[in-house]
């Protein structure tokens, strides 16, 4: 009995265990990417629940070899919509900064890609 061809398999075997899980993980990437381009604009009334400001420090190494540290600010807006109970969306500063917590307005996406938010109904304000 010849056992190389059980080695072939189990050796077929392990490589294509990891080339599905990356084919897997592209075709979610393009799928994810696909949707928030091509999709329509969605609009729903929406609470801002929460605001959630992330920093991370970087280094961009050029060619010649030198490092050039730099501060990167990440916004996140948690909504809370009908449909999806809660919505956490990246935003950029300007929209982060203008909405406050317990806002209400009208939210618009382009498959979860944040388009903006318009406030109907500020804190400050009364809204009933």
């Amino acid at each position: 009995m010849d056992d190389s061809f059980g080695l072939e398999i189990f050796v077929l075997i392990i490589t294509a265990i990891p080339a599905t899980i990356f084919l897997i993980a592209v075709f979610v990437k393009l799928f994810r990417l696909f949707r928030n381009i091509f999709s329509d604009k969605a609009e729903y009334e929406a609470t801002v629940l929460k605001k959630e400001h992330k920093t991370e420090y970087r280094n961009n190494r050029t060619a010649s070899g030198y490092n050039f540290p730099y501060k990167l600010d990440i916004y996140f807006i948690t909504f809370r919509t009908p449909k999806h109970k809660k919505l956490k969306v990246k935003v950029d500063n300007k929209d982060f900064y203008a909405a406050e917590e317990r806002d209400t307005g009208i939210l618009t996406l382009r498959g979860r890609r944040f388009i903006s938010f318009e406030r109907k109904c500020t804190i400050s304000s009364d809204c009933d």
